[in-house]
Protein backbone atom coordinates (compact mmCIF):
# COMPACT_ATOMS: atom_id res chain seq x y z
CA UNK A 1 0.00 0.00 0.00
CA UNK A 2 2.82 2.02 0.75
CA UNK A 3 4.09 1.77 -2.74
CA UNK A 4 1.31 2.16 -4.06
CA UNK A 5 0.62 5.66 -2.01
CA UNK A 6 4.34 6.92 -3.40
CA UNK A 7 3.76 5.58 -7.42
CA UNK A 8 0.82 7.40 -6.95
CA UNK A 9 2.26 10.59 -5.43
CA UNK A 10 4.85 10.98 -8.27
CA UNK A 11 2.32 10.05 -11.14
CA UNK A 12 0.30 13.72 -9.81
CA UNK A 13 3.69 15.26 -9.39
CA UNK A 14 4.89 14.48 -12.70
CA UNK A 15 4.58 17.20 -15.56
CA UNK A 16 2.50 15.86 -18.62
CA UNK A 17 4.82 15.16 -21.52
CA UNK A 18 2.83 17.98 -23.47
CA UNK A 19 3.37 20.71 -21.22
CA UNK A 20 7.61 19.33 -21.28
CA UNK A 21 7.44 19.76 -25.19
CA UNK A 22 6.11 23.24 -25.01
CA UNK A 23 8.40 24.47 -22.20
CA UNK A 24 11.00 23.79 -24.99
CA UNK A 25 9.89 24.45 -27.80
CA UNK A 26 10.12 27.95 -26.42
CA UNK A 27 12.94 27.92 -24.77
CA UNK A 28 14.27 26.84 -28.11
CA UNK A 29 12.32 29.83 -30.06
CA UNK A 30 13.37 32.43 -27.06
CA UNK A 31 17.24 31.18 -27.89
CA UNK A 32 16.69 31.34 -31.77
CA UNK A 33 15.06 34.84 -31.48
CA UNK A 34 18.19 35.96 -29.39
CA UNK A 35 20.57 34.89 -31.65
CA UNK A 36 18.34 36.67 -34.32
CA UNK A 37 18.55 39.89 -32.52
CA UNK A 38 21.95 40.02 -31.97
CA UNK A 39 23.29 39.32 -35.60
CA UNK A 40 20.63 42.18 -36.45
CA UNK A 41 22.44 44.34 -34.01
CA UNK A 42 25.19 46.55 -35.49
CA UNK A 43 28.08 47.62 -33.70
CA UNK A 44 29.32 50.83 -32.60
CA UNK A 45 29.90 53.03 -35.58
CA UNK A 46 33.20 54.63 -36.07
CA UNK A 47 34.05 58.75 -35.19
CA UNK A 48 36.11 58.32 -38.25
CA UNK A 49 37.95 61.86 -38.94
CA UNK A 50 36.67 63.95 -42.00
CA UNK A 51 40.31 64.29 -43.33
CA UNK A 52 42.98 61.16 -43.61
CA UNK A 53 44.65 61.15 -40.15
CA UNK A 54 47.94 63.04 -40.50
CA UNK A 55 49.83 60.90 -37.74
CA UNK A 56 48.41 57.49 -39.53
CA UNK A 57 51.39 54.93 -40.14
CA UNK A 58 49.77 53.74 -43.14
CA UNK A 59 49.80 56.25 -45.95
CA UNK A 60 47.59 57.00 -49.36
CA UNK A 61 48.39 57.04 -52.66
CA UNK A 62 48.05 61.06 -53.94
CA UNK A 63 45.56 61.42 -56.08
CA UNK A 64 43.59 58.14 -55.49
CA UNK A 65 40.70 56.50 -53.26
CA UNK A 66 41.87 54.89 -50.36
CA UNK A 67 39.76 52.21 -48.76
CA UNK A 68 40.33 51.24 -44.91
CA UNK A 69 39.36 48.23 -43.28
CA UNK A 70 39.31 47.24 -39.60
CA UNK A 71 39.51 43.60 -38.78
CA UNK A 72 39.93 41.52 -35.32
CA UNK A 73 42.20 39.22 -35.16
CA UNK A 74 39.38 37.08 -33.21
CA UNK A 75 36.35 38.03 -34.14
CA UNK A 76 34.24 34.98 -35.81
CA UNK A 77 32.53 37.63 -37.62
CA UNK A 78 35.68 38.41 -39.61
CA UNK A 79 35.59 35.71 -42.18
CA UNK A 80 32.00 37.70 -43.55
CA UNK A 81 33.30 40.66 -44.07
CA UNK A 82 36.97 39.30 -45.94
CA UNK A 83 34.27 37.81 -48.27
CA UNK A 84 32.54 40.65 -48.64
CA UNK A 85 35.09 42.68 -49.33
CA UNK A 86 36.88 39.97 -51.74
CA UNK A 87 33.70 40.51 -54.05
CA UNK A 88 33.95 44.33 -53.98
CA UNK A 89 37.59 43.99 -54.98
CA UNK A 90 37.19 41.42 -57.54
CA UNK A 91 34.24 43.46 -59.09
CA UNK A 92 35.93 47.08 -59.46
CA UNK A 93 38.28 47.20 -62.31
CA UNK A 94 39.78 49.87 -61.19
CA UNK A 95 40.29 49.24 -57.20
CA UNK A 96 41.25 51.37 -54.60
CA UNK A 97 44.46 51.57 -52.43
CA UNK A 98 42.86 49.17 -49.76
CA UNK A 99 44.51 48.09 -46.42
CA UNK A 100 42.81 45.97 -44.26
CA UNK A 101 44.67 47.04 -40.57
CA UNK A 102 44.85 43.83 -38.72
CA UNK A 103 44.04 44.24 -35.04
CA UNK A 104 45.97 41.92 -32.69
CA UNK A 105 46.42 41.84 -28.74
CA UNK A 106 50.05 43.34 -27.83
CA UNK A 107 50.60 39.50 -26.06
CA UNK A 108 50.23 37.95 -29.85
CA UNK A 109 53.54 37.86 -31.97
CA UNK A 110 54.15 38.48 -35.30
CA UNK A 111 54.53 34.55 -36.48
CA UNK A 112 51.59 34.11 -34.11
CA UNK A 113 49.50 36.62 -35.87
CA UNK A 114 50.73 35.66 -39.31
CA UNK A 115 49.93 31.86 -38.95
CA UNK A 116 46.32 32.76 -37.83
CA UNK A 117 43.41 31.56 -40.76
CA UNK A 118 42.30 34.95 -40.55
CA UNK A 119 45.25 36.86 -41.80
CA UNK A 120 46.06 34.29 -44.12
CA UNK A 121 42.86 34.73 -45.68
CA UNK A 122 43.40 38.67 -45.33
CA UNK A 123 46.63 38.05 -47.57
CA UNK A 124 44.62 36.95 -50.68
CA UNK A 125 42.50 40.13 -51.21
CA UNK A 126 43.26 41.14 -54.60
CA UNK A 127 45.80 44.62 -54.36
CA UNK A 128 45.06 44.72 -50.34
CA UNK A 129 47.95 45.33 -48.24
CA UNK A 130 47.71 44.00 -44.85
CA UNK A 131 48.93 45.47 -41.36
CA UNK A 132 49.64 44.06 -38.23
CA UNK A 133 47.71 47.14 -36.11
CA UNK A 134 48.71 46.45 -32.30
CA UNK A 135 46.83 47.30 -29.67
CA UNK A 136 44.51 48.59 -32.53
CA UNK A 137 46.60 52.01 -32.08
CA UNK A 138 46.00 52.21 -35.95
CA UNK A 139 42.48 51.72 -35.91
CA UNK A 140 42.10 54.34 -33.10
CA UNK A 141 43.54 57.35 -35.39
CA UNK A 142 40.66 56.53 -37.60
CA UNK A 143 37.77 56.37 -34.63
CA UNK A 144 37.17 52.72 -35.59
CA UNK A 145 35.46 50.82 -32.60
CA UNK A 146 33.75 47.87 -34.11
CA UNK A 147 35.68 44.83 -36.78
CA UNK A 148 34.48 45.01 -40.30
CA UNK A 149 34.38 48.69 -40.25
CA UNK A 150 34.83 50.22 -43.45
CA UNK A 151 36.20 53.78 -44.24
CA UNK A 152 36.75 54.98 -48.06
CA UNK A 153 38.90 58.32 -48.56
CA UNK A 154 38.51 59.62 -51.84
CA UNK A 155 41.69 61.03 -53.82
CA UNK A 156 41.52 64.25 -52.11
CA UNK A 157 42.08 62.17 -48.67
CA UNK A 158 38.31 62.99 -47.18
CA UNK A 159 35.90 61.06 -46.02
CA UNK A 160 33.13 59.28 -48.58
CA UNK A 161 31.87 56.18 -46.62
CA UNK A 162 31.88 54.92 -43.52
CA UNK A 163 30.17 51.62 -42.53
CA UNK A 164 30.46 47.92 -42.59
CA UNK A 165 30.06 45.45 -45.69
CA UNK A 166 28.06 42.80 -44.21
CA UNK A 167 24.09 42.43 -44.00
CA UNK A 168 24.45 41.19 -40.44
CA UNK A 169 27.04 39.42 -37.99
CA UNK A 170 29.09 37.08 -39.78
CA UNK A 171 26.28 36.74 -42.57
CA UNK A 172 28.14 37.15 -46.53
CA UNK A 173 25.99 38.29 -49.17
CA UNK A 174 24.83 41.36 -51.11
CA UNK A 175 24.03 44.32 -48.74
CA UNK A 176 22.48 47.84 -48.67
CA UNK A 177 26.17 48.63 -47.18
CA UNK A 178 28.26 47.48 -49.57
CA UNK A 179 25.83 48.86 -52.47
CA UNK A 180 26.25 51.95 -51.03
CA UNK A 181 30.50 51.63 -51.29
CA UNK A 182 30.08 50.50 -55.00
CA UNK A 183 28.36 53.44 -55.78
CA UNK A 184 31.17 55.61 -54.19
CA UNK A 185 33.58 54.03 -56.64
CA UNK A 186 32.41 54.99 -60.09
CA UNK A 187 35.07 52.71 -61.72
CA UNK A 188 34.08 53.79 -65.35
CA UNK A 189 36.01 56.85 -64.05
CA UNK A 190 39.53 55.61 -63.33
CA UNK A 191 38.44 55.29 -59.41
CA UNK A 192 36.86 58.50 -59.16
CA UNK A 193 34.38 58.58 -55.89
CA UNK A 194 31.39 59.85 -55.49
CA UNK A 195 31.45 63.52 -53.80
CA UNK A 196 28.52 62.81 -51.61
CA UNK A 197 29.45 60.98 -48.12
CA UNK A 198 27.87 57.53 -46.89
CA UNK A 199 27.30 55.93 -43.84
CA UNK A 200 26.03 52.49 -43.05
CA UNK A 201 25.91 50.17 -40.20
CA UNK A 202 28.74 47.92 -39.35
CA UNK A 203 28.37 44.62 -37.76
CA UNK A 204 31.10 42.39 -35.65
CA UNK A 205 32.68 42.29 -32.70
CA UNK A 206 33.89 44.97 -30.34
CA UNK A 207 37.41 46.01 -31.71
CA UNK A 208 38.67 48.15 -29.19
CA UNK A 209 38.53 45.70 -26.16
CA UNK A 210 41.37 43.55 -27.20
CA UNK A 211 42.36 40.01 -25.56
Amino acid sequence: METDALDAAARRSALPLSVVVVTWLAALALALLGLAVYGATPGRAADAPHAWPRDARVTRVEGAPTLVVTIHAYCPCSRATLASLETLLASERERPQTVVLFEIPDRVSDEEAWASPTYVRAQTLPGATVVLDRGAREAALFGTYTSGQALLYGADGTLRFAGGLTPSRGEEGPSASLAALHARLDARGGGRIDDTPASAPVFGCPARALP
